[in-house]
């Protein structure tokens, strides 16, 4: 719990020993510290005021939270409120070789995990802030602290980092809270933090899956089933076709026995990014062809980029008052994969109602699942028609506008919004990077699964992306002919980095789909898969898990991959394990130490060969890139 000190205007956390936290004001026209005013209160409210603003600090058994009132005549820009227990105002501070953080990305284009405090590792770089949520762990003693922000999301956007007391980043540290906010406060309004909680415990994995308990109980609409089905995007991109669409939604129905797929048409199907009416590729039309896919059985999905619009556009051409400025004043201008769009501007009444015209027109046609993409682009920019609107209002204003035409029987995934944007609002988002039949891929989305397992099924369903399985030793045309220019593997430039996977690095990546317990989108070209690549996919459809598996050695390694997971079902548990490096591997199990009641019998997940157990272990060698599920039913009630 936070106390304030009133008669010195400072913060302490007696949870970890944290005293002289400082709560740092920053306007447009001013800074100002706490310990800087003069405050009035108790421990758990207290209140200053200087130069026509009322500062506000709130705590309570929940956490923090701050707010700023405006009693002026006047407008005043508020740019963010921060929290810093700074190292050298603590008695005892940690040491940051002590210590692994744990990472959050503030949306799915940054790579997350563990790592050590002040040190960066293969995916992460040093000093990186984490978002919503934080946690660090003490490497010998085993306790754990957590930081995150709490429901309901207030319009900032929070991320925490250590605070160093040296450049070298590895000595005593501290942390840091930056609550960003970005708004015009009016005359008599106020502008507030989300509120913010620090836990502790001796599992970090465990504090991680409270705080999606506590997302989850807030809730005001249950969730939505899980989705299964096929998109067009990883293998046609933008040359897919209506007849390419049906083809698949065929091989779904027929060959996989998915009974009621998501058959979601991705980008490719419109005009021009802004100009959301159908393409030559799809000249019968959108009412059409959601028709075929209702027939057959389908739910019609589409992809949309609804705040982009293209250059070249009329939208673009008539009315340029619609669009983001940068600080300058100008439209903001982005070179994307559609070329050079301008982004709309959400807090402007007409593009609101503009984004409810559209999809009132595409739920009209019969679609009703919607993937949104590039929203987070509204944040490059710097000016908006209206002012007061919070930072990561923004994004939310969005989703709400989009939600308020769809209903909410629709099924709505946020695909790179910023996560604090959208809770509470969507039924799912997207939570690893761009997904491609390369290894370079597989290991840069494996830590985004790892490190956001614990949101799935409590703050919404995750998307890990497509499943993809056309490796060449399963698809005669993985590429629909075109041309991939091949480079040495990079761990920093890994974007088509390497050569395409091979057949034991598919099914590794299918297994970590399957893990992951989210939607199942599949995206391959299914007429060209051969029996293998078929048997792979057949085989993640038919063991779908009710919840996320969880990475058991998360926190053990600074460089190293969780390789250990387990997922806990009602009738059965499953048990993953992945060679991630470049040597073989042996594994050591204690099944008992993993709560798995002995005696035990397991098998193969992928050939249901009898796997040995020896008292209560199992010892597992495994080669590079491979993976073994070990399924293990439970015991019959007697």
């Amino acid at each position: 719990m936070f106390e304030l000190i009133s008669d010195q205007g400072l913060l302490r956390l007696p949870l970890c020993g944290f005293h002289g936290g400082v709560v740092r004001f920053t306007f447009d026209h001013l800074s100002v510290a706490s310990d800087q005013l003069d405050w009035k209160g108790t421990t758990t409210h207290g209140i200053a005021s200087r130069d026509g603003i009322e500062f506000h600090i709130h705590t309570d058994s929940q956490g923090i939270r701050v707010l700023v009132r405006n009693t002026d005549s006047k407008p005043v820009r508020l740019k963010e409120i921060t929290i810093e227990f700074a190292p050298d105002r603590l008695a005892a501070a940690p040491s940051a070789h002590d210590y692994m953080e744990y990472i959050h990305a503030a949306e799915f284009e940054q790579t997350c995990g563990t790592k050590r405090v002040g040190l960066p590792n293969r995916w992460m770089s040093a000093g990186v802030s984490s978002h919503m949520v934080y946690v660090l762990y003490h490497r010998t003693n085993r306790q754990a602290w957590l930081w995150s922000t709490l429901p309901p999301h207030a319009g900032d956007y929070v991320s925490f980092r250590a605070l160093h007391e040296a450049p070298h980043l590895q000595g005593r540290f501290g942390i840091m809270i930056r609550c960003e906010i970005m708004a015009t406060v009016l005359p008599g309004k106020d502008a507030a933090t989300s509120t913010i909680q620090c836990r502790s415990g001796s599992d970090p994995l465990t504090l991680l899956n409270d705080v999606g308990k506590q997302w989850l109980g807030a809730r005001s609409s249950p969730l939505k089933d899980t989705r299964l089905g096929w998109n067009s995007w990883d293998y046609f991109a933008g040359a897919v076709t209506s007849a390419d669409v049906l083809q698949n939604a065929a091989m779904v129905r027929n060959v996989l026995a998915i009974k009621t797929p998501d058959i979601v048409i991705d980008d490719g199907w419109q005009m021009r990014w802004g100009s959301w009416i159908p393409n030559d590729n799809f000249a019968e039309g959108l009412d059409w062809l959601c028709h075929q896919i209702v027939r057959d059985g389908g739910i019609p999905g589409i992809w949309t980029a609804p705040l982009m619009v293209n250059c070249f556009s009329h939208l673009y051409q008539d009315h340029p008052d619609w669009f983001v400025r940068d600080g300058r004043g100008d439209i903001v201008n982005l070179r994307v994969s559609n070329g050079n769009c301008a982004v709309l501007d959400i807090t402007h009444a007409q593009v609101r109602q503009l984004i409810r015209e559209i999809f009132t027109r595409l739920k009209s046609h019969g679609f009703r699942t919607f993937k949104v993409d590039f929203t987070q682009m509204i944040l490059k920019g710097d000016r908006f028609s209206d002012s007061t609107v919070p930072r990561g209002q923004l994004l939310r204003m969005t989703f709400q506008t989009i939600r308020e035409a769809i209903g909410q029987e629709s099924y709505l995934l946020a695909c790179g919004a910023p996560y604090e944007s959208v809770t509470g609002i969507v039924d799912a988002v997207r939570i690893t990077g761009d997904v491609a039949i390369f290894w370079s891929h597989v290991l840069r989305d494996l830590s985004c699964i790892a490190s956001r397992w614990w949101m799935h099924r409590a703050l919404w369903n995750n998307d890990p992306d497509f499943l993809v399985v056309r490796s060449p030793e399963h698809s005669p045309n993985h590429s629909l002919g075109r041309q991939r220019h091949f480079k040495p593997a990079d761990l920093g430039d890994w974007w088509w980095s390497g050569r395409q996977f091979n057949a034991r690095e598919a099914r590794t990546y299918a297994f970590l789909v399957l893990l992951s317990a989210g939607d199942i989108l599949l995206s391959d070209h299914l007429p060209l898969l051969n029996d293998t690549g078929i048997e792979i996919l057949r085989k993640v459809v038919n063991h779908r898990l009710s919840r996320a598996a969880v990475p058991l050695d998360l926190f053990d390694s600074h460089e190293g991959l969780p390789s250990v997971w387990l997922a806990d079902e009602p009738t059965f548990q499953l048990i993953g394990l992945f060679n991630w490096e470049e040597d073989p591997r042996d594994f050591r199990l204690d099944l008992a130490q993993m709560g798995i009641p002995l005696p035990a019998q397991a098998s193969s997940l992928w050939d249901n060969r009898p796997i040995p157990i020896d008292g209560a272990s199992v010892q597992i060698r495994l080669e590079p890139r491979d993976c073994l599920g070990l399924y293990i039913p439970r015991a019959k009630p007697r």
